[in-house]
């Protein structure tokens, strides 16, 4: 059931709010859970879904999790910008790594001769106006180009020249905390204290160890998709003290 909760939950805010003024963008790095918000409900005021720039119609469940690359919610003005008169219920637009106008580049330097030089910058989930200023490229884990044509279908007037999304090492590391944290409650307790971190943890996946002092290991960690976690072991060395670290074991299907 937790593979079924985000969509729902942004759905009835949109059909709740839609005259609001406000726009709210849901990012790559947290990760994405989908329900079936195409069951017959026959409510009038559902809003509308469009995935790669086509409007969807079938049953949002049919779309792998593990393929989105971004959602955005548009409200109010945001949504009658370019779907008028269909998005008066507010517009849930989704891009998979389906879609065409999407790059990917592994190297900062490599920015300049894919990226326009006026596209928005989303770091983390939040709109950057300082672009990359301030970070370290060191700490960049991963970085997704949206060309105009996808930016269109996603941020409208506000990303005319296409968007670059960034996730960060810090980014990178929440997200995949936020994820194992719902299959071990010993985990999540423990990062239930704000001081706590994982510097020091030995996680390892289907018991080959990770190496999380490197970005490539907090990459294979940041990568793995919810749907294919079985089972993940916390052991809290706290309990041990100048014995043992902490261990993360994941197994995956």
């Amino acid at each position: 059931m937790k593979l079924l909760t985000v969509i729902f939950c942004l759905m009835v805010s949109v059909s709740a709010s839609a005259q609001s003024n406000d726009t709210t963008r849901k990012d790559t790095s947290q990760g994405f859970r989908i329900i079936d918000a195409r069951e017959p409900t026959r409510n009038p005021q559902q809003p509308l879904v469009i995935v790669d720039d086509k409007i969807y119609k079938r049953r949002l469940k049919s779309i792998d999790p593990n393929s989105i690359i971004n959602i955005v919610i548009l409200k109010d003005k945001d949504a009658l910008y370019k779907y008028r008169p269909k998005g008066e219920n507010g517009v849930i637009i989704i891009t998979t790594k389906k879609y065409k106008n999407i790059d990917t580049v592994t190297d900062v330097k490599s920015l300049d001769s894919v990226a326009d030089k006026d596209a928005m910058y989303v770091v983390d989930g939040v709109l950057s106006k300082n672009k990359l200023n301030g970070i370290d490229p060191q700490n960049i884990i991963s970085i997704i180009i949206l060309k105009r044509a996808a930016c269109d279908s996603c941020y409208g007037y506000r990303a005319d020249h296409g968007a670059v999304l960034i996730v960060t090492k810090a980014g990178a590391i929440k997200s995949y905390q936020k994820k194992f944290s719902a299959f071990s409650k010993a985990y999540k307790s423990y990062f239930d204290d704000p001081q706590n971190n994982d510097s020091d943890f030995i996680y390892a996946i289907n018991s080959r160890q990770i190496d999380v002092k490197t970005n490539e290991g907090i990459k294979k960690l940041y990568d793995i998709p919810v749907k294919r976690i079985k089972k993940v072991s916390f052991l809290d060395g706290r309990k041990y003290p100048g014995v043992i670290k902490e261990v993360v074991a994941i197994t995956t299907k």
